[in-house]
């Protein structure tokens, strides 16, 4: 580990695989938690939420040409 005078000049992306090194799964768990509060929070604060119909919104979560990085079970649809 740098010493304390060094460590602001570390990357952050190495400060995280070490930490991920020593942690383990438990540590990319609090991040995966993190990132999605973050984001919950973010979509609340801005209203970034959309409301759909439920038929629709079935629709949207079987259907077979979403984009890969869209992930069902990470989004909070608002019925009407």
């Amino acid at each position: 580990m740098p010493d304390d005078r060094d460590l602001s000049k570390v990357p952050r992306q190495w400060l995280i695989n070490v930490i991920y090194s020593i942690v383990g799964d438990d540590f990319r768990k609090w991040v995966s938690v993190e990132v999605k509060n973050r984001n919950d929070q973010l979509a609340d604060n801005q209203n970034l939420m959309i409301e759909l119909d439920p038929e629709i919104a079935a629709a949207f979560g079987s259907s077979l040409n979403i984009s890969s990085k869209f992930i069902v079970s990470q989004t909070i649809y608002n019925y009407r």
